[in-house]
This record gives C-alpha cells, sequence and structure tokens, in this order.
C-alpha cells in the first residue's frame, strides 16, 4: 500500500525497470532501517539513564543508612538527655519543697521572734 502510494502504481503492475523496483525497495529498506536505528539509540539512551538511575539510588540507599545510624544514635542520646533532665528536675522539685519547708519554719521563727519582741517591748513601756 505505501509502496503504491509513492510509485503510483499498484502491485498488478510491472515496474518500468527492475532496477526501479529494486532502487524503490533499497529506499523503503534504508528508510525502515533510519527508523529503527532511531529507535535503537533511544532505547539506548533510556537504558543508560535507568542505569544512571539506578547508582543514583544505590548511593542514596547508602547514605541513608549511615543518615539511620547517626539519627538512631541521637535518639539515644536524646533520650538519656531526658531521662537526665527528668531527674535532675525531681531532684530540684526536692530540693525546692525542703526550701520551703524551712522557709516557713524561719519565717514561723520569725514570727515569734517578733511576738516577742512586741511583748518585750508593750512591758518596757
Amino acid at each position: 500500500a505505501d509502496y503504491a502510494a509513492r510509485t503510483r502504481r499498484s502491485l498488478g503492475t510491472t515496474p518500468k525497470t527492475y532496477l526501479d523496483f529494486v532502487a524503490a525497495v533499497n529506499t523503503e529498506y534504508t528508510r525502515l532501517h533510519d527508523v529503527i536505528m532511531e529507535r535503537h539509540g533511544a532505547v539506548v539512551r533510556g537504558l543508560g539513564r535507568m542505569a544512571d538511575v539506578q547508582r543514583g539510588v544505590a548511593d542514596m540507599q547508602e547514605e541513608l543508612s549511615k543518615q539511620q545510624v547517626v539519627l538512631k544514635e541521637a535518639a539515644i542520646r536524646q533520650d538519656e538527655l531526658l531521662l537526665d533532665i527528668g531527674l535532675k528536675t525531681e531532684a530540684a522539685q526536692a530540693k525546692t519543697a525542703e526550701v520551703q519547708a524551712e522557709r516557713n519554719v524561719i519565717k514561723q521563727r520569725a514570727d515569734e521572734i517578733q511576738q516577742e519582741k512586741d511583748e518585750a517591748d508593750e512591758g518596757l513601756r
């Protein structure tokens, strides 16, 4: 059909010369070969890009595994720090309670002394 459209000859007719026929077949073969080679080149380029991407993915996976180790270590340090902060917070709260109790005792003692002073000042008048 393609041959008939380009040469304006039907398949039932014989080309004027055999050499015209061979030249037309050769031209068609060359055109198809060029198309196939172009597609082959595209496939080869695509495969090359896929190989590059695979290498990139492998490098990224290696970097990710290294980063995961660092992340795990950081998480462990964070847990230890939170535990340490929790213990120090409890100790600080205990110390605050102790200081508050001492403050209350001292305040009570100061109030008693102030009361004794007021009574002594009144007794001197």
